[in-house]
């Protein structure tokens, strides 16, 4: 059985500070990376993106816990990946990973010129107004700009999406 030192843990995270304690969400998916391994985050990923048998299990478990790390290692597959079945699978999983930090990515992906790799951008847009991580504003200049895109599907949940903020 594992045991962790939480004392430590806590020390080390800064969460623990001159007898006071605070901690949240951010500091509780770094303390998951430090005593599960980025490799076990990595290889999940992986895993998922390869559909290898266990795969949903996997991706169920980077979805409930979302980390960074999971993302960042998605992008980084998609940014060196030479095959184009990996680095759609690898934005279709980080589409369901995503928070805010992946605005950043987002026109990128659009103009990538896979069609499949541009209808998931949109959809992390989706995703995020609709999971409330993000505020319309955050988003409007991506979708405004998708208003020209040369992919249909692009444009028109890029229209959806501005008609349906904009009229609540």
């Amino acid at each position: 059985m594992m045991k962790v030192d939480w004392t430590n843990l806590g020390t080390e995270l800064g969460t623990i500070k001159d007898g006071f304690e605070l901690a949240g969400d951010k500091d509780a998916e770094k303390a998951l990376v430090l005593i599960l391994g980025v490799d076990f985050f990595e290889q999940a990923v992986e895993h998922y993106i390869k559909f290898q048998p266990g795969f949903e299990l996997a991706r169920a478990v980077l979805c409930r816990l979302k980390p960074w790390i999971a993302m960042q290692h998605c992008y980084h597959i998609y940014k060196n990946s030479e095959d184009i079945e990996t680095k759609r699978n690898s934005i279709e999983l980080l589409k369901v990973l995503a928070d805010r930090a992946v605005l950043q990515w987002i026109p990128e992906f659009l103009k990538d010129s896979d069609e499949n790799i541009q209808n998931w951008s949109i959809g992390m847009i989706d995703q995020l107004l609709f999971g409330k991580m993000v505020d319309y504003e955050d988003v409007r200049q991506i979708l405004e700009a998708s208003l020209n895109h040369p992919n249909e599907y692009v444009r028109d949940t890029a229209d959806s999406l501005l008609n349906g903020y904009s009229s609540s």
